[in-house]
C-alpha cells in the first residue's frame, strides 16, 4: 500500500511538473492575455498536495509576468471531486489537483494510471503522457 500511495503521490506532481513546462514559456508571455483561473482542490493548506499548488500559481503568476493568475479553494470549497470534474467539463472551474482515478468513472482507460510502476521513470511518464498515447486519453474526456 505505501508504494502505491508513493505512486500516486509521485504521479500526481509529475501532472504538475508538465503543466508547469507547459506555462513556462517566458518568451511568449508578451502574448499571454490576462486569466484568473480557479483551482479546486479537496485538501487544506499544509499538506503536499495543496502547498504543491500554491508553488504551480506562484509560478504561474511570475512565468507569465502577472497575466495569468490562480487561486486555489481547498478544502473541497468548490464541491465534492465529481462534481468538480462536472464543473471543469462546463468551463465554470478551470483546474483541479486530484488523483487519476477519479477519472475512471468518466473513461475507465484512466485506469491504467493508477498501476504501481506503470512507468520506469519520469522521463517515460513524460514521454507517454505528453506523447500521442496522452493526448488520446485526454481527449477522452
Amino acid at each position: 500500500m505505501m508504494k502505491l500511495d508513493h505512486f500516486r503521490k509521485r504521479f500526481t506532481s509529475l501532472l504538475s511538473v508538465a503543466l508547469l513546462s507547459a506555462l513556462a514559456l517566458p518568451a511568449a508571455a508578451a502574448e499571454i492575455q490576462d486569466r484568473n483561473f480557479k483551482v479546486a482542490i479537496a485538501v487544506n493548506a499544509g499538506t503536499a498536495h495543496y502547498d504543491g499548488g500554491v508553488k504551480f500559481c506562484e509560478l504561474l503568476d511570475k512565468k507569465s509576468g502577472g497575466k495569468m493568475r490562480a487561486k486555489m479553494y481547498g478544502g473541497g470549497a468548490l464541491g465534492k471531486d465529481t462534481a468538480v470534474v462536472s464543473s471543469m467539463q462546463g468551463g465554470i472551474i478551470d483546474m483541479a489537483i486530484m488523483n487519476a482515478n477519479l477519472l475512471t468513472g468518466l473513461v475507465k482507460d484512466y485506469g491504467v494510471l493508477d498501476f504501481p510502476f506503470a512507468f520506469a521513470n519520469e522521463k517515460i511518464a513524460y514521454k507517454v503522457l505528453d506523447g500521442e498515447w496522452g493526448t488520446k486519453l485526454s481527449n477522452k474526456l
